[in-house]
């Protein structure tokens, strides 16, 4: 499980760019690229690294496939249609503290690489404009910390 977001988020990373100096729109559509290569990396250690995993193998529940409008949805423990019991009795259970270590071991391994790519790309972002700087984070605040991402947060659990 681990392997897999560790080769999505290393192929997030190896698609943000620095924008070139002095290129105009080759600079803004750069910038506009990494916020939303930002967000996806920050969507997937929150939800996929941390969350999901306790709720597949310490609760022996799935979560829902997000809405259309993007939210999230409740999870399900394989009562309903598509029954995911059958699913969910072959894979192996865990306790908390070893899925807690195991996701911890990952953020470990991966978040210096995060931070160092992604620092790279704000130092430059922040040269060219702080505005656009300032919106990328309010855009990564709004996925994480934000009311929607709150409900489905207290909604998964």
């Amino acid at each position: 499980y681990y392997a897999s977001k560790a080769e999505l988020l290393n192929g997030l990373l190896a698609r943000l760019t620095l924008p070139g100096a002095g290129r105009g729109h080759d600079a803004d559509a750069t910038i506009s690229n990494a916020e939303r290569v930002l967000g996806s990396i920050v969507t997937i250690l929150q939800y996929d690294v941390i969350l999901y995993p306790h709720m597949i193998f310490v609760l022996r529940k799935f979560p829902d496939r997000p809405g259309a409008d993007g939210s999230s949805a409740t999870a399900t423990n394989g009562e309903g249609p598509g029954d995911s019991s059958s699913i969910m009795s072959t894979l192996p259970p865990f306790d908390a503290e070893s899925v807690r270590s195991r996701a911890s071991r990952f953020l470990a391994a991966h978040l210096p690489l995060v931070r160092t790519k992604v620092k790279s790309v704000l130092m430059v972002i922040a040269g060219t404009t702080a505005s656009r700087l300032g919106s990328i984070r309010q855009s990564l605040y709004d996925r994480t910390d934000g009311t929607e991402s709150v409900r489905a947060l207290d909604r998964a659990r």
